[in-house]
């Protein structure tokens, strides 16, 4: 719903904002009564279980609240338009009164609380304006103290300072000169004599009775040198107080050379005191000369100083006066009603485009899969990717109409239906119109294809057929005959038939009757590490089989899983592989095919299985069950 606000020219929407101030929304919550939303810590409602949730729940409402509500300019005018989108016509129609309320009230807090700062502000700086004032008059009083302009004769004084000390660094000049002089000469002739050569130190009586005592002692020592080896005692003292006696010269020469050095730095120290105190006295001449010029400078700080404080002055009593008088810049032009209808969504439009992209997105989806799809739909797929020949296929149950709860049941009830005419089809093609295949083994690349169910109907259409079926189980892995056909385990079945190592020949076999089938089945496992092919007695099983039965049926284990497997199918006349319609991928089962010793294999083909018979007409299969809809109706 929309509402109408008037706001002044000079105002500004992201100055004032539109969901972007917390402490805004919560008061406009407060205002449209959703307080209970948001509850704050503190109050009396009953604490929640988890102490962050009430900040969760606020922030929730928050972002709810601003995520729906929009602001917009109406054309060019000062005219704000403020849109609220909510699930309830009257929640919507409160929420945007409310905030429109909210933004009324938030221009006045907004004008009350620039006034208060500006008067905090302008309080600060009149006072700083103040102590400037009074600094800049004081600076001006004490300029004058600092630089002796209480009177106009402080110049001449200060020229009278420098005329004498002119005349007493003439005097420390030539005192420095003199002394320098004195220094220079001492250190030439201790340079260029050795020990007692300086000047004033030769002239001390010390170093002169110093000096006769080494005339003696060097005299004794050449005495003692010519006359004994260097070890003598008497040659060894003579020359130890000859070296005292140098080191006693040596010390009385350097006590006459630090006094001429500190008779210098005196006088060099007397010069430079008067060198600074007359540098000194320039300097304050030279400042005295300009003091009048920075004093004028500093009146005018002065009274501009006192001119800034009386403005700030009157302006900060203006701004106080206008305190508690703010009114709101815009005002309200209409309040928002609940709306009669929603604005969003369009339910027609909606719907039409939900269609037409779940048509879309279905077509891609269905084009990608089928581009993607690699396992078996047809005959014809069989024969282009593997490469051998196609038998026929058995439908899904649930795909055609004469079924019943399993394959077992529906072949009871319909023995004329749909699915055992399949079956007839897959062993008629695997007969190939020939009495001589009497042995077929029935496999699969892979565990779950449904070779076992195929074996059996295979049997059981043959036996309806007046046939003498034996259908062997070739699996001992995951045997499930015995289980189909409710044969207990205390009946002798293919462990007694095969015979082991540890027991011998086996038993004898069961006596061959047109229309029954005699299952071999695994009632008991065999012994652990033990093969139906050892010791050719699954060989010799066959061979006699051939010569009671009609037709002998080899349950076999999956290819890929028993290498047994691959041995066995070289027993029959055909083996039929059984791939599970649309499931299984081709390369799986062309690996299988693959693996077979083909030199052995008298003939091969593949039967398809669970064929969904009302799908593969949809998919552009030629087989015949593709046609299944045609002569659905053909079996009553």
């Amino acid at each position: 719903r929309t509402s109408w606000l008037s706001v002044n020219q000079g105002d500004s929407l992201r100055a004032e904002g539109f969901g972007i101030c917390r402490k805004r929304v919560q008061r406009l919550m407060r205002l449209m009564g959703l307080e209970a939303l948001v509850p704050r810590p503190g109050t009396s409602r009953p604490a929640p279980q988890h102490k962050i949730y009430p900040y969760l729940l606020r922030g929730l409402a928050i972002d709810r609240l601003t995520r729906n509500i929009a602001a917009a300019r109406v054309g060019n005018s000062y005219v704000l338009r403020l849109t609220v989108t909510e699930a309830g016509a009257a929640l919507a129609a409160r929420i945007a009164n409310g905030y429109a309320g909210a933004y009324l009230a938030g221009q006045v807090d907004s004008k009350a609380g620039a006034n208060r700062e500006a008067v905090r502000v302008l309080a600060g700086r009149v006072e700083e304006l103040r102590a400037q004032a009074q600094a800049d008059t004081n600076a001006v009083q004490q300029y004058r103290i600092q630089n002796n302009l209480l009177s106009q004769s402080a110049t001449a004084l200060t020229e009278q300072e420098i005329s004498q000390y002119n005349q007493a660094l003439a005097l420390a000049r030539a005192e420095a000169a003199e002394a320098r002089s004195r220094l220079a000469a001492a250190r030439g002739q201790l340079g260029g004599g050795g020990s007692g050569a300086v000047g004033e130190a030769a002239a001390s009586g010390t170093v002169s009775s110093l000096r006769s005592q080494r005339a003696q002692l060097s005299a004794k020592v050449t005495d003692l040198a010519n006359r004994y080896v260097e070890s003598y005692p008497d040659l060894v003292a003579a020359r130890s107080q000859l070296a005292d006696i140098d080191r006693q010269i040596d010390a009385e020469v350097g006590r006459s050379l630090r006094a001429l050095e500190a008779r210098a730095e005196a006088a060099n120290g007397r010069l430079a005191s008067l060198e600074s105190s007359l540098g000194s006295a320039r300097s304050t001449l030279r400042g005295n000369n300009s003091a009048l010029t920075a004093l004028d400078d500093l009146q005018r700080r002065a009274e501009a100083s006192q001119a800034l404080y009386a403005s700030y002055l009157n302006r900060y009593k203006e701004v106080v006066a206008k305190s508690g008088a703010e009114q709101a810049g815009a005002r309200l032009l209409s309040e928002a009603q609940p709306p009669k209808r929603a604005s969003s969504p369009v339910l027609p439009l909606n719907l039409a485009l939900g269609g037409l992209l779940g048509l879309l997105g279905g077509a891609v989806t269905a084009i990608a899969l089928e581009s993607a799809y690699r396992g078996l739909t047809s005959g014809a797929d069989v024969e282009r990717a593997l490469g051998v020949r196609y038998l026929g296929g058995l439908p899904l149950l649930k795909s055609v109409e004469n079924k019943r709860g399993d394959p077992v049941e529906t072949l009871a009830a319909f023995p004329g239906g749909i699915y055992a005419e399949m079956l007839r089809g897959v062993l008629s093609a695997a007969r190939a119109g020939s009495d001589r295949v009497r042995v077929i083994a029935v496999t699969s690349a892979l565990p779950g294809e449904g070779k076992s169910t195929l074996a059996s109907g295979l049997a059981r259409v043959a036996s309806l057929g007046g046939e003498a079926v034996a259908l062997v189980d070739c699996d001992p892995v995951k045997s499930r005959m015995a289980r189909e056909f409710g044969i207990g385990e205390g009946t002798p079945g293919m462990r007694d038939m095969l015979g082991t190592r540890d027991a011998g020949p086996g038993a004898a076999l069961p006596v061959a009757t047109p229309g029954r089938i005699d299952v071999l089945a695994f009632t008991r496992p065999l012994p652990e590490g033990e093969r139906l092919l050892d010791g050719g007695r699954l060989q010799r099983l066959v061979a006699q089989l051939r010569e009671s039965h009609q037709l002998i049926l080899l349950d076999c284990g999956p290819l890929l899983a028993l290498a047994e497997t691959r041995e066995i199918a070289t027993l029959a006349d055909m083996t039929i592989v059984t791939v599970k319609w649309r499931a299984t991928h081709d390369q799986a089962v062309l690996t299988a095919l693959k693996m077979l010793p083909w030199a052995s294999i008298k003939s091969l083909g593949v039967a398809l299985n669970a064929i969904d018979v009302r799908r593969q007409s949809q998919l552009g299969a030629g087989d015949a069950t593709a046609f299944y809809r045609q002569y659905a109706n053909y079996y009553g």
